[in-house]
């Protein structure tokens, strides 16, 4: 289907940093919802130390669905999120976790995340209305 994508890229992630070892920094990007799904593979990335900065998009819903059910002139139904601070669950796992809940905070966090040593979260706060 066309959501058989979501959630892909933190496993794709793993599945690099199993490919490459430690030799390389690992990026991947994605939204909350799809993160959401493999939450908990985040204590996989700290107990390996691998060294991935994943990049999450929290708008607080499902954003492709959301934009879908405008598209088609319906009403946006059941797509809102009830998120945790994405940020603070990576530093309680035993990783690293940075968020940028405004512009002047992005670079930041990038950079933070991703010089970070083992593996990272950062979180970049957006608007579901410009999704």
């Amino acid at each position: 289907g066309y959501l058989g994508s979501i959630g892909f890229s933190f496993p794709a992630a793993l599945g690099a940093w199993a490919a490459v070892g430690a030799n390389r920094k690992i990026v991947s990007v994605s939204g909350d919802g799809g993160f959401g799904q493999y939450l908990a593979d985040f204590t996989t990335a700290v107990k390996y130390g691998m060294p991935i900065c994943h990049v999450l998009l929290n708008n607080d819903e499902l954003g492709k669905i959301s934009k879908e059910q405008r598209a088609g002139r319906f009403q946006v139904w059941q797509t809102s999120l009830h998120n945790p601070n994405f940020a603070e669950y990576a530093n309680l796992c035993g990783g690293h976790g940075f968020r940028a809940t405004n512009p002047a905070e992005l670079v930041p966090a990038l950079e933070a995340g991703l010089n970070a040593d083992g593996p990272a979260i950062v979180e970049i706060l957006t608007d579901p209305r410009q999704t």
